[in-house]
């Protein structure tokens, strides 16, 4: 009996991406790559990788059997496989593809998303005139669209709440409950709903009060005023995650540096940027706060009845 040692190797990649997909999920860590509705997909690959490490491992070993039982492989059209064989080039390459993703996730340490992502992807500061109406259609993928309303209070961050489903119904109540209140406050599991409804209306929302929290952001030719408190939306995972955020208005604003953490209180208007009317935020109160422990926001599922 001998070892063949590529396929133990095999077995030790299989294994580490077995820990290192569990470790995220006891962590919540998973949440910073993943729409939290992913999460048992995610479990169900670590069980995967899990069979496949058990099954891996009953190759590691092999036995030498009698040579003369083994005349007939030179025969033409006859090939076994006698063990690891050579290491070539070929083989190299494609465990360094294999190893790479899993060798990212645990050599570089966990980043958030900040400005310079936010610069080079764009700012969405008009989402809601790209987009379908605010009711949306069934199986529709827009990424805002299919969320809900907060219910008007800051909760701790809670992996399980960001996957709530809700009917249309609800949903549609929600929406008019929206548009009767006065004051707005844009929680982190339900920012994408109502971050597209004041958009696709935003006449409907002038003159309300609306308390919202973001990183700033700032564009080339904003006024010492202005910037853009951002939050970034992950629809699916984290290489789909898009930028949004209010123009904002507000006395300092030019003083704060990229990436600052703003929790801001204002009255919603509309004026004029790039030739656009959109949405903005007249802030009459904020305070510059420590970055969420969870700062991405992600959509809420509707379900089509």
């Amino acid at each position: 009996m001998r070892v063949q040692f590529q396929q133990a190797f095999r077995a030790v990649i299989l294994m580490a991406f077995v820990a290192f997909l569990v470790q995220l999920h006891q962590t919540g860590d998973i949440v910073h790559y993943i729409n939290p509705k992913y999460e048992h997909l995610s479990m169900i690959g670590a069980w995967l990788f899990l069979v496949l490490f058990l099954t891996q491992i009953f190759r590691i070993w092999s036995y030498e059997k009698p040579r003369h039982k083994h005349a007939h492989c030179n025969h033409a059209g006859h090939k076994h496989d006698h063990g690891d064989g050579p290491l070539t080039l070929k083989k190299v390459f494609s465990y360094g593809i294999i190893i790479l993703p899993l060798a990212t996730g645990l050599i570089f340490p966990e980043t958030t998303l900040d400005a310079s992502i936010a610069e080079k992807k764009g700012i969405m500061l008009s989402l809601g005139n790209n987009g379908p109406n605010s009711q949306g259609e069934e199986g529709s993928e827009d990424p805002v669209n299919q969320g809900g309303i907060p219910t008007g209070d800051h909760t701790a961050f809670d992996p399980n709440v960001l996957t709530n489903t809700m009917t249309s119904e609800e949903y549609e109540s929600k929406i008019e409950a929206l548009k009767q209140s006065q004051e707005i406050t844009m929680t982190e599991q339900m920012y994408a709903a109502v971050y597209q409804e004041i958009n696709n209306n935003p006449s409907a929302f002038v003159g309300k009060k609306i308390s919202f929290s973001g990183f700033v952001y700032r564009e080339q030719g904003f006024t010492q005023s202005q910037v853009v408190l951002s939050r970034f939306l992950i629809t699916h995972c984290i290489a789909d995650a898009g930028v949004v955020g209010f123009l904002s208005e507000f006395e300092g604003a030019g003083e704060l540096t990229q990436d600052t953490w703003i929790e801001a209180t204002g009255e919603l208007t509309i004026q004029e940027y790039n030739g656009k009317q959109m949405p903005t935020i007249q802030i009459t109160d904020w305070k510059t706060i420590e970055q969420p422990e969870q700062p991405y926001v992600y959509p809420v599922q509707i379900q089509y009845l």
